[in-house]
């Protein structure tokens, strides 16, 4: 409910600022005199603004484990003529933080006591202004605060990997992203999926299957 009031908002906001561009303002259509109101009459104009407005957005997040192959999705759907956007790309979001909240860099080879005092967390805020300059995107990728972040997407969907593909990827030579070189690495990550997953329950997230062709999950997500 919070997520769907919040889209209400954003998208009478939208709204409100289409009429204006249309000189359909509402207390000039609903309080001004009998003559003015003669001066706009086209309400099928403003209602076709309204339409675009709320329409014409769509911001849609698929988050997930690593191995989930969201840098390999973000990659292959700029190949459909979409933007979409690999979050580890977006310099100045994400950050491993300390439990006092100090930024700290991770060790390639981060083991227990790092990664069980340290957390991979997002800037809300920052998300937040880096997204207005999207209408129409497909972000992907996760956080341990990623359920923050839903409110500012129009879509949300869960990449679900079963634990032995997802070991299997994050061991693949092709792999750029050094997380899921150890042997506990690669158990912690399996771990986050499972919290992932029952995060995603909680929210009602929908969910999809990782491993179908990203011309399968595109056709899911457009």
């Amino acid at each position: 409910m919070v997520l769907q009031y919040y889209r209400l908002v954003y998208s009478l906001s939208l709204a409100y600022l289409s009429f204006g561009h249309n000189n359909c303002h509402p207390h000039y259509s609903f309080y001004s005199n009998p003559a003015q109101k003669k001066k706009n009459t086209n309400y099928s104009s403003c209602i076709a603004s309204l339409n675009v407005a709320i329409l014409n957005r769509l911001r849609t997040l698929l988050f997930g484990p690593s191995g989930a192959g969201k840098t390999f999705l973000a990659e292959a759907f700029k190949k459909f003529g979409v933007t979409s956007i690999d979050a580890d790309t977006i310099d100045g979001l994400s950050s491993w933080q300390d439990s006092a909240g100090k930024k700290v860099s991770i060790p390639d080879d981060a083991g227990k006591d790092f990664l069980d005092s340290h957390s991979f967390l997002w800037d809300k805020d920052f998300l937040k202004e880096y997204l207005k300059d999207y209408s129409d995107v497909f972000v992907m990728g996760s956080s341990g605060n990623i359920s923050d972040m839903f409110d500012l997407f129009d879509k949300v969907y869960f990449l679900d990997v079963p634990d032995f593909v997802q070991e299997r990827r994050l061991q693949h030579p092709t792999r750029l992203n050094p997380m899921g070189n150890t042997e506990y690495q690669r158990m912690n990550a399996v771990q986050f999926a499972d919290a992932l997953k029952e995060l995603a329950r909680k929210n009602n997230i929908d969910f999809i299957d990782a491993t179908l062709s990203p011309e399968k999950i595109y056709e899911i997500v457009k």
